[in-house]
């Protein structure tokens, strides 16, 4: 009997993650490899992801869930992802140029530039943090492109079109980026909360984030 209501259950949990992640036409079908044919990439990474959510863990390490997919299957993913963190789980992911759709789903954000934190912290502050250091994002721009112009410096290539960004030039900007981010307020306020941590019990008005008190999404760029 124990092992009857043990199966019933995995069978459950499986048919929840099928219905989650969308998968309900492709359930029959192999997911396949490099030798035989089974389902298309988009479908292959919500499987692989929905392989994570069934073993109930609090926390999800996910490098690259999106890579490789295009724009429509990669924003499935992501909203996917973000419902997982309104059922009480932390997602952290590592993505490269997320869609503007994609960006607005974000709770916090680590940017991390030749192995330099440039920065951390809510996805909601980093406009204006960057625009304060001498990075304005453009109205109507994709926060993601925006990015990627500041850390590659692109405003001072196109100013000087004898300008070469090389291996040296990257080293140099990062470590600019990333003094930067240890001068600012953000940054100090962070270290103050390292130093003198949370150690009474916290309430639920101390919540900041869109995801129920028990989990949110953090996600790298």
């Amino acid at each position: 009997m124990q092992k009857d209501a043990l199966k019933a259950e995995q069978i459950a949990r499986c048919s929840q993650a099928i219905s989650l992640f969308g998968l309900e036409k492709c359930r029959a079908t192999a997911a396949g490899d490099s030798m035989n044919k089974g389902i298309l990439g988009g479908k292959k990474k919500r499987t692989s992801i929905a392989m994570e959510w069934v073993t109930d863990t609090p926390i999800m390490f996910l490098d690259e869930p999106t890579s490789g997919l295009d724009a429509y299957s990669a924003l499935m993913v992501t909203r996917k992802l973000k419902h997982i963190t309104e059922t009480g789980r932390t997602v952290i992911a590592v993505l490269h140029q997320p869609l503007s759709e994609m960006f607005e789903l974000f709770d916090d954000i680590v940017i991390i530039f030749e192995g330099r934190i440039v920065y951390t912290g809510e996805r909601s502050n980093l406009i204006d943090y960057l625009a304060r250091i001498g990075y304005p994002c453009a109205i109507y721009s994709n926060p993601a492109d925006h990015i990627n112009s500041m850390l590659f410096d692109i405003k001072v290539a196109r100013a000087n079109i004898s300008y070469v960004i090389n291996r040296e030039k990257m080293e140099q900007h990062a470590q600019f980026m990333s003094e930067m981010w240890q001068q600012s307020k953000e940054a100090a306020a962070l270290q103050r909360r390292i130093n003198s941590p949370e150690l009474t019990p916290i309430g639920a008005t101390q919540f900041r984030r869109t995801s129920p008190p028990n989990g949110a999404a953090a996600l790298l760029a």
